[in-house]
């Protein structure tokens, strides 16, 4: 081909196709090979340099100057998704090629499998209840997701690390079961794990001692979840999605399935109390001497995540916050709010005259507690930001603990008797109050399930 010692050039945008502008080089020391012909582009092949702009398609034309090279009926810059999709199958179109540098090659193809492995539960380990099923996995080039299986189907796929489910082993049969997990990178490439063998050993609680029971509002004898002849069980609290439960026992904080079944105690939690579930279900936030602690609901070692006399706890409806009482060096108690991970802690209330306690959660933005004013118990409502606070009952019901619906349309809360206890189910607002007449004289520790029944303690 001959040379020529000028020509002009078009710019274009690599992604929409779109004319950015000209420009022309003259003189003997920029000669560009000239392909014949006037109507289409001449040449594209040429070296830019290192210094000119990434995204621009650039043409060359020895008669075709400035923005007229867009007039000419031979001359067509398209999109390079749609060249791609013109093609069946779609072509793959490397779109990290940097074309400002002749001979530029694109990123080499990812044949590389990601590594990947069952972390939790381990290799022989015994399980019951709701037990954690967690995977690690790794890619260079990142990580697209991973899939969990037991007995080669998949139960859980996570797309986000830690790759975890909860496994309700309750709806398997104890024995031998087998876990693996498949982890899929960006590239589209595939490894599967080593086989874990893990054992399933659900075991019934005892039915005599002091339990856990619930009462459907609709009417009929109280259904018994939990018992213990070894001493008291107390403050039962259900998971987010009301499917499994945790309360405290004599041997520690327990997990179970919402019916009772698959009860175990998670390790090193004994002395503990005021159990409440964290995001995703897959903490338990509880006290143990004045101190908040946090255990993953899979077995391992807890965390200390704030010091003091706390008295009681709750977790809001997706884990993210939790509320405390905190009791004062005057003998009074005030609510405290801080995330779920122990950061954040501010006073929520400072009452001067009376202790506030038992918080709860009406929703995500709103805490419930109850109020001691001249020895009667007053449920009040306000913000978990602070602000405004709204009387829910009235005096004379004495009521507290008080335990909100997962809709937030009902309250539950106890009145407390020199002889006895009464537990009570209003609307939110506090009208309608209803007590109910159970065989146990000391209900306490209302909580909510999934069937619109009411769990408590009771001896």
């Amino acid at each position: 081909m001959p040379e020529r010692s000028y020509s002009s050039f078009g710019v274009f945008d690599r992604a929409t196709g779109a004319y950015k502008g000209s420009f022309a080089l003259t003189g003997s020391s920029c000669p560009v090979d000239e392909v014949a012909g006037e109507d289409g582009i001449d040449v594209t092949n040429f070296n830019l340099g290192p210094d000119f702009p990434k995204g621009l398609f650039v043409t060359g034309d020895f008669n075709n100057k400035d923005g007229s090279i867009l007039k000419r009926q031979n001359n067509k810059v398209v999109r390079w998704d749609t060249v791609a999709a013109a093609f069946s199958p779609a072509l793959l179109v490397d779109n990290t090629w940097d074309p400002r540098k002749i001979g530029a090659s694109g990123v080499p193809t990812d044949t590389t499998p990601p590594t990947v492995n069952v972390s939790a539960p381990a290799s022989g380990a015994t399980v019951a209840g709701a037990a954690l099923f967690t995977a690690d996995a790794d890619d260079a080039g990142g990580v697209q997701k991973v899939d969990l299986m037991i007995d080669g189907l998949v139960v859980a796929t996570d797309t986000t690390s830690p790759y975890a489910t909860t496994w309700n082993t309750g709806s398997y049969s104890n024995g031998d079961h087998v876990l693996h997990a498949v982890a899929v990178d960006n590239a589209g490439n595939s490894a599967t794990s080593s086989a874990r063998v893990v054992r399933v050993n659900n075991v019934s609680p005892p039915v005599a001692g002091t339990k856990i029971a619930s009462i459907k509002l609709s009417g009929g004898a109280p259904t018994l979840v939990a018992s213990s002849t070894a001493g008291s069980l107390s403050k039962v609290a259900y998971s987010h999605q009301r499917s499994r439960i945790a309360y405290t026992s004599p041997s520690g904080i327990v997990v179970a399935n919402a019916n009772g079944s698959g009860a175990r105690v998670l390790p090193g939690t004994r002395g503990g109390s005021k159990p409440a579930w964290g995001v995703l279900d897959r903490r338990i936030i509880y006290i143990r001497g004045g101190v908040i602690y946090s255990t993953p609901t899979g077995g391992g070692a807890s965390t200390r995540l704030v010091g003091g006399t706390t008295t009681w706890l709750a977790a809001s409806p997706n884990g993210g916050r939790i509320a405390y009482q905190l009791r004062q060096s005057n003998g009074r108690s005030d609510i405290w709010i801080m995330q779920s991970n122990g950061t954040g802690r501010r006073n929520l209330t400072r009452s001067i005259r009376a202790s506030e306690a038992q918080p709860t959660w009406i929703n995500n933005t709103t805490v419930a507690y109850a109020r001691n004013v001249s020895g009667k118990w007053t449920i009040f409502r306000t913000a978990a930001t602070g602000g405004a606070v709204t009387r829910v009952t009235a005096p004379t019901l004495n009521c507290q603990q008080p335990a909100y619906s997962p809709d937030g349309r009902r309250l539950a809360c106890v009145s407390i008797g020199v002889s006895s206890n009464r537990l009570r189910v209003l609307n939110a607002n506090g009208t309608g109050s209803r007590a109910f007449a159970l065989s146990s004289s000391r209900p306490l520790h209302p909580a909510w399930a999934s069937n619109g029944a009411v769990a408590y303690t009771t001896n």
